[in-house]
């Protein structure tokens, strides 16, 4: 989600949550790809999957401890997230840190100073999220 202004009935502008991305649904992989391949054969609508970027034959799984860092990462209460591409995210230098303090607290990613502002950077399969930081409540962390 992100926020937007937009005019409201009485003329005056208002602060909105509109979707970040559209039509896009996270499926909890129980059962094994070939099942789910099967599943979605059988699927009347089109359904498009994403695929790793260098292995156009095997699917963007994102691991369960990314998922709760992607739901984290995209709240909307405490910060306003930036999406962008991950090639964009990529081509950004930075270093690897991880959050001491806040509602971020233990996530790693990629510190980038973008506007004069900090941002922490996390990438998950196609979506890169950047969310303002302040470089203080971040260490400092090895590359893996």
């Amino acid at each position: 989600m992100v926020m937007t202004t937009v005019n409201g009935r009485d003329g005056k502008p208002e602060r909105k949550a509109r979707p970040a991305v559209h039509n896009l649904i996270f499926v909890a992989l129980e059962q094994g790809v070939k099942q789910v391949r099967d599943i979605l054969k059988e699927c009347p609508y089109y359904v498009y999957v994403y695929t790793k970027p260098n292995k156009p034959q095997e699917w963007c799984i994102i691991p369960d401890s990314d998922m709760i860092d992607l739901r984290l990462i995209c709240d909307l209460s405490f910060n306003e997230p930036k999406f962008v591409a991950a090639e964009e995210c990529e081509l950004k230098v930075g270093h690897t840190v991880r959050v001491t303090h806040g509602p971020l607290k233990n996530i790693t990613g990629k510190l980038i100073r973008k506007n004069k502002k900090y941002y922490l950077v996390r990438t998950f399969g196609d979506l890169g999220v950047m969310v303002s930081v302040s470089r203080w409540c971040c260490e400092a962390v090895e590359e893996p």
